[in-house]
Formats: C-alpha cells, structure tokens, sequence
C-alpha cells in the first residue's frame, strides 16, 4: 500500500518526488491519499480548479483511470476529501474496488482537535476492511468514519476501536 500526501517540508531529498514514488508505486496494489498530491508525487496533472463537492466523483474516476493504465498491478484506489471551507465542515471519499467507483456518505465533521494520523487511520481501516472482506460501501463509509473518529482525538494515533466504528 502506499499514501499519497505530499508535504513539501518533508521532502528533504535532491530529487523530485515523482521520481522515487513512481517507483515506489509499480509495487503496490492499493492506494490512498488525495487527488491534490498526484501531480507533485507521481506527476499525473490534475485540474484542480474544477473539482467542486459536486464532481468529485468524476475527479477521481479521471485520476483513477490514469493511474490504472500508469501502475497496471493496482486494484484499490481511495481518494479522501475532507472540506472544512463550508458552512457545516463535512468528509467523504470515493472507493475505486473491485473495479467499480463507490463514493460515501458525505460525514459530518464535529471537531477537530488534530489533524495528525488522520489519513494513517483512514489507510489502517482500508487494509483491515479490504482484508476482512467487508463490501465496498462499508469499506469506505467506515474509513471515513475512522478518520473523523481521528479528527476528534488529540495525539497522532486513535483510541477508538474498529468495532466502535458505524
């Protein structure tokens, strides 16, 4: 698995992202992370000024079918988008999975104490519904719920338990 999310004052190497994601990225069969960080990680462009909380789907649905074609072995693909900007700051993110694109329920968000180990959490409830079995729909409405449980919680980890997750 690999998480796409690009932190430019992380990146302390003499060569672009691209170059070592794009091989890291040969080898992995599930991706996670945010449509925003596809052009620095693996340099797939993305036009960011139409996406809008009513094309997300079809936003990721296009980085999705370039990543397929790009990295042929990947077979599960989560898109996260957590929009604090509107009036009632809400998360939701698509599910490309068993070759078909599920989007979830747009999720509330109540509080945000910390934003850290948010997105590890939502990767942690992927990998465990994908290899639990769980159907696409769960999956991604529960790692959506995983990440807001994260999102409350201060610290860098989650103290809530997977079977506490709706």
């Amino acid at each position: 698995s690999i998480d796409f999310n690009y932190r430019n004052k992380l990146w302390q190497y003499d060569v672009k992202p691209s170059a070592i994601m794009g091989e890291l990225t040969q080898y992995c069969d599930t991706l996670m992370g945010n449509i925003w960080a596809l052009e620095s990680l693996l340099d797939i462009p993305v036009d960011q000024s139409s996406i809008n909380q009513q094309e997300y789907s079809k936003a990721s649905e296009s980085c999705i079918n370039i990543l397929r074609k790009k990295y042929s072995g990947v077979s599960t693909i989560a898109f996260t988008y957590r929009v604090e900007n509107a009036k009632e700051p809400y998360y939701l993110a698509t599910l490309y999975h068993e070759k078909a694109l599920i989007v979830s329920d747009k999720f509330k968000i109540k509080t945000i104490l910390d934003k850290v180990g948010s997105g590890d959490a939502f990767m942690a409830a992927l990998i465990y519904g994908i290899t639990h079995h769980w159907q696409p729909k769960d999956i991604i409405n529960k790692c959506v719920n995983v990440a807001i449980n994260k999102l409350g919680e201060q610290g860098d980890h989650i103290n809530t338990r997977i079977g506490d997750i709706d």
